[in-house]
């Protein structure tokens, strides 16, 4: 069996052409498993910072507990922390995760907040139908027209 110049020439590049998919597919998949540690990273210190608040934290006005550090919630400390010490590169090449940690801190007390602002409004909204009558239409499969309630 002989090969010719051209059909090496083929096989070179097929090889190459190889080549390169797996280094695309490897920077893919890079690329997504740092995604997917940036969120465990940012979920575990949201789930830490919740912990830390129920096991640990004392009852605040509304009832929620909170731990505090110098009378700052700890989460929020946290994530300013996290931020200050990334922008400032004290973690040299971990700068990144320090980020990702901050996001949980943060997260975190902006879920407390949310869900503090939630409950009153609902609190302030009451939750009764009184006056619309026996055949009012509401809830989840209300009409939401006019023409429906014929």
């Amino acid at each position: 069996m002989s090969f010719s110049t051209q059909s090496l020439t083929k096989a070179k590049e097929y090889i190459e052409r190889i080549k390169n998919t797996a280094t695309r597919a490897k920077q893919h998949a890079e690329k997504a498993m740092g995604v997917g540690i940036a969120a465990a990273e940012v979920a575990g210190v949201s789930a830490g910072c919740g912990y830390m608040n129920e096991r640990y934290g004392t009852p605040d006005k509304d009832g929620d507990n909170v731990y505090t550090v110098a009378s700052v919630d700890a989460d929020l400390a946290i994530g300013v922390a996290g931020h200050a010490l990334g922008f400032f590169g004290a973690l040299g090449k971990y700068d990144e995760h320090g980020h990702n940690a901050a996001n949980g801190g943060i997260g975190a007390y902006a879920y407390r907040q949310g869900a503090k602002y939630g409950r009153q409004a609902k609190k302030d909204a009451g939750t009764t139908t009184k006056g619309l009558g026996a055949n009012a239409n509401v809830g989840w499969g209300a009409p939401s027209h006019a023409y429906a309630r014929r």
